[in-house]
């Protein structure tokens, strides 16, 4: 809940948003993805289709992010692709495991004992290992804990400071800061988590800052990839890893910090007058607390609140256990209680880290490819020929079934009781026939409907009948043969599943023969059309007609919301369509005129350019020239025939001497 109140008050950074949108370009049906995002947004034309839009171009998507910055619809297609899927993971079966279960004998009596062996730098955590296993110290590093406490009992480390300011509250990270510099303290290892609001990079810079004394030029700590990176003094200087710099053999007047992730694990060459501040919390472990040489306390407490027993015994709460076994365990930490072991609370006060896994188990399954047959058309039948003369449609013959009769068939059908709503809307029975069944009641899946496409309307007789396109082959010479004196027509259709295919909706997007314009088709006719057809948008005043009828059908027919929904995921093969007109009748809202969804595309219409006056001077030396042109080219001409004619007498002197 939080996360999503998070986004919609903040919305998508351009970053998130341009990710979603190279995840709808990239998807299978990239137009319609798109169409679902912008549906309830009015852009300019440049954006209003998919195939406009280029992840290279930054102003267009930066204008695009502008005006679906906040749009309820991208918020939550960014969150379901990209923030649930990743952060909220669920499954049905979870498969959890301890160290408890790496030593566990399911049948002590009958099955071997399994030898377990594993080390451990420490023996602190020996009271939390399962009853199972027994850890067995080597005589040799018997006094390494005293040794360790002896460390800790050295002048140089007994001092401490309460990092509180004058009422008794927490110092800030500025004010914490300020108090090492004085003490001309240049580590800090924040075992105690007590930086919590700043990253280490932050807190490196603010540490140079509050340096007044400007002994140290630099800073190092640490990046989510664990290595040591260096930040300088001078703004000038860029970052650089710690390796490259000449740092990484002396890091004398440098200030490093130690992030509570970073405090284990890690070995830096510190100098060895170098002077160290370790944060504490409640329940710290002496191994963690052995990292450095100066202790540093928040809270003040005495050693008997910090280390002391737990006043409650959590085994009470226990009772006695069923098996004898796991009783034997309980009396066997009942025993811990009054000795220096139950110090360390074993029962979880103090916290743990968790490593959690993320399995996902598949089983693979191998599924042959089932081929089916096609079902041959016989024909075009002697119903639809009647119906194409006539206009008058044979429904006692059996070559038709009524629209909503043939959705009863279907999976989603049957579910609600879908059937005849005594309507003269009808499919031709090739309609229903898509592959060949074998078995007498065998049914077509659902996923072999056909599109409506092609549709048969008798004016006289209020009629219509979907068919296929083999059938329109057949009937196509026949209509333009009747021309306009024939009373059926042939309409084409599309479902409207994206605004743009709006007109689709007016029924005269191609008629044969054609339609006169100002013709107007019965209401219900075209909301029968669009259940059928799996239709999601409409004008204002069709959606008015659709809510109207869906609320007259709940109190006649079987036609619900819960089926439209269903139906509608078969029809458009799409999951979500409750952000679509029809989706808002079955939520049960009421959008306003003015909504988005009912908005008219918007062109812009180029402007007609005027003519430039035409300058009379210029016409006139445009005259003169073609003038002298002309004057040459006829010069030019003329030379070239009294050439020819010169070469001509020529040739007629010297075929007369050669006569003679």
């Amino acid at each position: 809940m939080l996360t999503c109140l998070s986004f919609y008050s903040a919305g998508l950074s351009f970053a998130q948003f341009r990710e979603a949108i190279k995840h709808v370009l990239d998807s299978e049906d990239a137009a319609f993805e798109y169409e679902k995002l912008t549906s309830g947004s009015i852009l300019p034309p440049s954006l209003q289709h998919w195939n406009f839009i280029s992840l290279d171009d930054e102003s267009q998507m930066k204008l695009l992010w502008e005006h679906l910055l906040r749009t309820q619809v991208v918020t939550d297609y960014y969150m379901n692709n990209f923030v649930f899927p990743l952060h909220a993971r669920q499954y049905t079966i979870k498969l959890q495991a301890s160290a408890w279960d790496i030593p566990q004998d399911t049948k002590p009596e009958t099955t071997r004992r399994a030898r377990t062996t594993g080390f451990s730098g420490t023996n602190d955590n020996r009271y939390l290992l399962p009853m199972t296993i027994q850890q067995e110290d080597l005589p040799d590093l018997l006094q390494t804990n005293a040794e360790v406490l002896s460390y800790l009992l050295q002048p140089r480390n007994r001092r401490y400071a309460v990092m509180v300011d004058r009422n008794q509250r927490r110092l800030s990270e500025r004010n914490m800061l300020a108090e090492l510099s004085k003490r001309d303290i240049m580590v800090l290892i924040d075992a105690g988590a007590y930086i919590l609001e700043m990253g280490n990079r932050d807190l490196a810079r603010l540490w140079l800052e509050v340096d007044k004394k400007k002994k140290s030029d630099a800073a190092v700590y640490f990046r989510a990839d664990n290595s040591a990176w260096v930040t300088f003094r001078d703004p000038a200087k860029r970052d650089a890893p710690l390796l490259a710099t000449r740092l990484a053999n002396d890091l004398k007047d440098c200030i490093i910090y130690f992030d509570e992730a970073h405090t284990r694990g890690v070995d830096l060459k510190l100098p060895a007058d170098a002077r160290a501040a370790l944060t504490l919390a409640l329940k710290q472990t002496k191994d963690n607390t052995m990292q450095v040489k100066v202790l540093q306390q928040q809270e003040h407490q005495t050693l008997e609140q910090l280390y002391g027993s737990s006043s409650h015994d959590p085994l009470l709460r226990l009772g006695r256990m069923g098996s004898s076994r796991l009783q034997g365990f309980v009396d066997k930490l009942s025993q811990h209680d009054n000795t220096d072991a139950s110090k360390g609370d074993p029962f979880g006060e103090v916290e743990q880290e968790r490593e959690i896994e993320v399995q996902l188990e598949t089983v693979r399954h191998t599924e042959r490819p089932i081929h089916y047959e096609a079902f041959q058309f016989p024909g075009l039948s002697s119903t639809i020929m009647s119906f194409l003369k006539t206009g008058e449609l044979d429904i006692a013959a059996g070559e038709v079934d009524h629209a909503f009769d043939y959705i009863g068939q279907t999976e989603a059908g049957k579910k609600h009781g879908i059937c005849n709503t005594g309507s003269r809307f009808f499919v031709s029975k090739e309609f229903g026939r898509t592959i060949v069944l074998y078995r007498e009641n065998q049914r077509v899946s659902d996923r072999f409907l056909r599109p409506v496409e092609w549709i048969l309307w008798s004016f006289s007789t209020q009629t219509a009948l979907i068919i296929i396109p083999e059938e329109v082959e057949l009937i196509i010479p026949r209509l333009r043969l009747a021309g306009i004196k024939s009373d059926v027509h042939l309409i084409v259709y599309a479902a409207p599943i994206s605004r743009a295919m709006m007109p689709f909706n007016q029924l005269d997007y191609y008629t044969l023969p054609p339609i006169p314009p100002d013709t107007e088709f019965p209401p219900w006719f075209k909301v029968e059309l669009g259940i059928l057809a799996g239709r999601l948008y409409m004008d204002y005043e069709e959606w008015n007609l659709v809510n109207a009828y869906m609320m007259d059908s709940q109190s006649d027919t079987p036609i619900s919301s819960s089926f439209l929904l269903e139906w509608l995921s078969v029809r458009c093969r799409a999951n979500d369509v409750l952000h679509t007109p029809i989706g808002y009748i079955c939520l049960g809202r009421t959008p306003t005129k003015e909504h988005p969804f009912f908005s008219q595309n918007t062109h812009v219409a180029t402007a007609m350019l005027t003519a430039i006056p035409a300058d009379d001077g210029a016409e006139e030396l445009e005259n003169e020239e073609w003038e002298d042109t002309e004057e040459e080219d006829w010069v030019e001409d003329k030379d070239c025939v009294e050439d020819k004619n010169w070469a001509e007498d020529k040739d007629w002197a010297e075929d007369a001497v050669d006569e003679e």
